[in-house]
């Protein structure tokens, strides 16, 4: 599989992301060929590096392929979650400005950081959200269905804020949006291409864009 930095992001949504890309652009070091470093020594956006996982996945659709370990390594490389952990354990925002509970923990309103885009050049907006949530992560026969029998709805209130309704108090909700259910990745694409088509060219959000996919 083949990816590639996504350039724009060094100038959009902070360090962690920059410093993705400066390991994938400093591995081999020095100042032969195989280096993307400044004549100065300085990291530079590019190059490329070899990655070896230990098993292939059927797809990269979430509510339609299962991901193995490996699969997971390769969706945190196009996609972004809504939520992450930090350096102490705690479950904080990362694709999301907020995530905010209700009084009794049954209601959640997240609020996504403005001006983030998909690959594909679409916005990462409440929209997207629900669409993602509605068409792709709760109905039945999806994967993920699972995962949400606790969660009712998602809702939007303004472009850029939705609400998540659940069937009863959960503070360990916010976990949940750190895997795939909170891996937004574009409607646009996805309904343009269809699911097959789709679960083999991905479109996120994240630190590297999908260029191709050779099978096993």
């Amino acid at each position: 599989m083949r990816l590639a930095p996504n350039t724009p992001r060094l100038r959009g949504l902070g360090a962690v992301l920059v410093l993705s890309l400066v390991a994938a652009a400093c591995g081999g070091g020095g100042s032969g060929s195989g280096s993307t470093g400044g004549g100065d020594g300085t990291p530079q956006p590019g190059g490329e590096i070899v990655v070896g996982i230990e098993s292939e996945s059927p797809g990269w659709l979430p509510g339609k392929d299962a991901h193995t370990a490996a699969g997971d390594m390769v969706m945190h490389a196009i996609h972004d979650p809504l939520m992450a952990g930090d350096e102490d354990g705690q479950t904080v925002p990362y694709l999301a400005e907020s995530l905010t509970p209700s009084a009794d923990l049954t209601e959640f309103t997240i609020k996504l950081r403005p001006n983030v885009k998909f690959h594909d050049g679409t916005p990462l907006n409440a929209d997207a959200l629900v669409t993602v949530f509605n068409d792709y992560l709760k109905p039945p026969s999806k994967r993920t269905a699972g995962s949400l029998t606790t969660v009712t709805s998602l809702t939007k209130v303004d472009d850029l804020t939705a609400v998540y309704k659940l069937a009863g108090p959960n503070a360990a909700f916010p976990d949940l949006l750190t895997g795939v259910i909170g891996m937004p990745f574009s409607p646009t694409a996805a309904k343009a291409l269809g699911d097959n088509d789709y679960s083999a060219k991905p479109v996120g959000t994240g630190p590297f864009v999908f260029q191709s996919w050779t099978r096993d």
